[in-house]
């Protein structure tokens, strides 16, 4: 095996044996947290003007991170949505998968708008759920 492919399967061992020590609580909050970086990383390019740059280069390079941070976001919530376990979480099972489905839904919108006002109120409801979730997994630990 090449030294790039043990050192790849190496760090992929040890971030596998990361997640399976940690608590279904704190990965949720830690993904959630992903999510609101993604988010913010997301208002600061736009902020920055550089999507609507003279330089195509510039342009480009801008609109592929916006881009990339939206879809980190939108894959995170997707991703939490569908792990729900109705049968064992039942009403606060499908009261988080509406709220998740209406910030996929406004994040897709917002994006596609550029609305930072949008975007950070987003940031703000998903700041909400990851204290909310970090609450639990202080209880449960």
């Amino acid at each position: 095996m090449p030294a790039a492919n043990a050192s790849t399967t190496y760090l992929d061992i040890g971030q596998s044996n990361a997640v399976k020590e940690r608590g279904p609580e704190e990965l949720i909050t830690l993904l959630l947290q992903r999510a609101c970086v993604a988010i913010k990383r997301s208002v600061l390019i736009i902020g920055h003007k550089e999507m609507d740059s003279e330089d195509w280069e510039v342009r480009l390079r801008a609109t592929e991170e916006f881009n990339m941070s939206i879809s980190k976001a939108l894959q995170i919530v997707t991703a939490l949505r569908e792990v729900l376990d109705h049968q064992s979480g039942g009403e606060l099972a499908n009261q988080l998968h509406n709220t998740y489905t209406a910030i996929m839904a406004s994040l897709w919108k917002s994006s596609k708008e550029r609305n930072t006002e949008e975007l950070t109120k987003l940031l703000g409801a998903l700041t909400e759920l990851r204290d909310a979730w970090q609450a639990v997994e202080g209880q449960t630990t």
